[in-house]
């Protein structure tokens, strides 16, 4: 559930024409993050974790 809170901190990186690296840091948990994504329109991203989890990031508008 979206609660409006931050929940991490970090920075992207474009790799290809719809590639994205994502790269950071967890607030809860304080600990480093990393994703790699998908640009799939100008508001979601497909997204899989260094641990091989697959998740959507949307923009909200």
């Amino acid at each position: 559930t979206d609660t409006g809170q931050k929940l991490a901190d970090g920075s992207y990186t474009m790799t290809g024409g719809t590639s994205v690296e994502i790269q950071g840091t967890s607030l809860i948990r304080q600990t480093p993050i990393s994703f790699n994504c998908l640009l799939i329109s100008t508001s979601q991203l497909n997204c899989t974790s260094a641990s091989g989890q697959n998740f959507v990031l949307t923009r909200r508008t």
